[in-house]
């Protein structure tokens, strides 16, 4: 590099005294860019074989990638306060387009990946490579089958991770195609790991066609030969006792509409209060290959049951897998079928919770239907957006609808117990004061709340049984605020990752869809909590990592964030 520079300004004296300014102000320039060129050829190293790891694209590793001269020339050059980004773009496309064939710039091939990623479009991505941009999508799609081909053998980033959800659902693409060619529906499978596994692969740079991705990530189809017949004789048990109280702080919503104070939504009110509290940490999410056959199939899901359990052995962890209804049932006969040898029968079949909420949402409407609930919806929705809420499938709309309907109902109660009962009114305005200090994160408050809870339940139930003695109608309501109620300890359950209330929930939607002739929602819930109450005996170590939480998924650091794997 020495011999090099020293060359360059050599030949730069020998003609510096030689023209007018124009001429010797050229050939500075020119000189100038033979030496960020040399710089360029000689610091950046040559490596066709690999690209570049994912740390090298934040802004400091950037930098440091250019050549200090030509680093220095662009911050000259460019002005503003955040000028840093375009100089290590910038430069980077200098890099790449001195050595083409010799370097892959990190920022180029980030580029262009996140371009495919977000517009799926070839031309933009090779309009911007033509201009020097980025990467060209030949590059791009190169990059994305040798990543494939690196993550296809340990595709869940660690040799064994605490706890691992899987969850298996119908996956549809292309479904509305003019000829109706080209469509696919199939199997997707989905492995959350908690807390979450960040695992870097280098990802060598070899040619597509020495790669066999198609292979790796495949799932073998395994052909089912059980039983060509469902199960004719299903035992159904007396399941025990899964009644569990809500926590002390749900009474608070019950009472927000007679607080002086403005207060949030009822997600809003819990996701305040539960700030800052333990949980099991976020999960990663991997995506699994996909089974392109009719998920309904008994053979598709034997496949995707046996895929799982060997993923699961490979891993040191339990097969924990989700479904939703349709899908369960049929799991669950696979696995019935199956011989007392199989790996199948290590399973923990979930029965997904969004699924259930919906369809208790549902069931909501269903039994509600005549009552005037369409009419008073319909002063905060559409009428056709009313339809989808009372058949479950418009499912943030109906829980908003439903909860502020519910709120109004509490109000009105509550407001009638203060106006007959001074005592009373001064439990809630004690109730409030323990809210404003709940918001302002003192947790002491909790027990001095619970003993209030006991006393304002025992108010509000003597209310209601006095209701609901006196009028049908006032009956009627009441059951819609009891179905609510249930709505919300089942979305609560998952929000905090509480085992014991998920099943307490489970439980108490069982009248509700037997009532609203949901029968085969009725006959799966109660098989998935006959398995469940087992779990302890059975995979004590699953049940331990339940009892903590470890069965939902948080894609956010925060307590009131956990998800049922179904949703996804």
């Amino acid at each position: 590099m020495r011999e090099r520079t020293s060359q360059i300004l050599r030949d730069y004296f020998k003609t510096a005294q030689i023209g007018d300014e124009e001429s010797q102000k050229q050939a500075i320039i020119e000189t100038a860019a033979k030496l960020m060129k040399s710089d360029i050829k000689t610091n950046v190293p040559t490596v066709t074989d690999q690209y570049p790891p994912a740390h090298s694209v934040s802004l400091g590793p950037a930098l440091d990638y250019l050549p200090v001269s030509l680093r220095t020339m662009l911050t000259q050059m460019i002005v503003g306060t955040n000028k840093h980004e375009k100089v290590a773009s910038i430069g980077h496309s200098i890099v790449q387009a001195v050595r083409p064939r010799a370097v892959v710039a990190p920022l180029q091939i980030a580029l262009a990946s996140q371009l495919h990623y977000l517009y799926k479009s070839r031309f933009i991505v090779d309009t911007l490579s033509t201009m020097g941009f980025c990467s060209s999508y030949a590059e791009v799609q190169r990059f994305q089958k040798n990543a494939a081909n690196v993550v296809a053998s340990d595709i869940l980033g660690g040799p064994s991770p605490d706890m691992v959800v899987f969850a298996a659902d119908n996956v549809d693409h292309n479904i509305l195609t003019i000829d109706g060619k080209g469509t696919f529906h199939g199997m997707g499978i989905i492995a959350a790991t908690t807390p979450a596994l960040q695992k870097s692969h280098l990802v060598p740079r070899e040619n597509i066609s020495l790669l066999n991705v198609k292979e790796m990530a495949s799932v073998d189809i395994i052909d089912y030969r059980f039983s060509n017949y469902a199960r004719q004789h299903v035992k159904f048990e007396t399941l025990q006792q899964l009644h569990d109280t809500a926590p002390a702080v749900d009474i608070l919503w019950e009472l927000s509409f007679c607080f002086h104070q403005q207060v949030a939504n009822w997600q809003g009110m819990m996701h305040t209060i539960h700030s800052g509290s333990d949980h099991p940490g976020i999960s990663s999410v991997a995506f699994l290959p996909m089974i392109n056959m009719y998920p309904g199939d008994p053979t598709c899901i034997l496949s995707t049951l046996t895929y799982v359990c060997n993923l699961a052995q490979k891993h040191n962890t339990a097969p924990v897998i989700t479904f939703d209804q349709p899908l369960f049932w049929k799991a669950s006969e696979v696995i019935h079928n199956a011989p007392d040898d199989s790996p199948l029968k290590e399973v923990v079949l979930m029965l997904g919770s969004f699924h259930t909420l919906m369809n208790l949402l549902g069931a909501i409407g269903t039994l509600m239907h005549g009552t005037g609930l369409a009419s008073i919806l319909e002063e905060i929705y559409g009428g056709n957006a009313v339809k989808h809420i009372l058949t479950g499938k418009s499912v943030q709309r109906a829980i908003r609808g439903h909860l502020l309907l519910e709120k109004c109902l509490n109000g009105m109660l509550v407001s009638e117990i203060m106006d007959q009962d001074s005592e009373f009114a001064d439990l809630v305005n004690e109730c409030e004061e323990i809210y404003t200090t709940l918001l302002e994160g003192k947790q002491a408050s909790r027990s001095d709340l619970s003993e209030k809870k006991v006393i304002v339940e025992q108010k509000l139930q003597e209310r209601k049984r006095g209701l609901a003695e006196r009028s049908r109608t006032s009956k009627l309501w009441l059951t819609y605020m009891k179905m609510v109620r249930v709505a919300r300890m089942l979305i609560l359950a998952d929000r905090l990752g509480s085992w014991s209330r998920h099943l307490s929930a489970v439980g108490e939607c069982l009248p509700i869809f037997g009532a609203a002739g949901h029968f085969n929602y009725l006959k799966s819930a109660y098989m998935y909590l006959q398995n469940m109450s087992n779990l302890e005996t059975r995979n004590p170590e699953v049940f331990r990592k339940f009892q903590e939480g470890f069965h939902v998924i948080r894609r956010t650091d925060q307590c009131w964030a956990g998800l049922g794997a179904d949703l996804v």
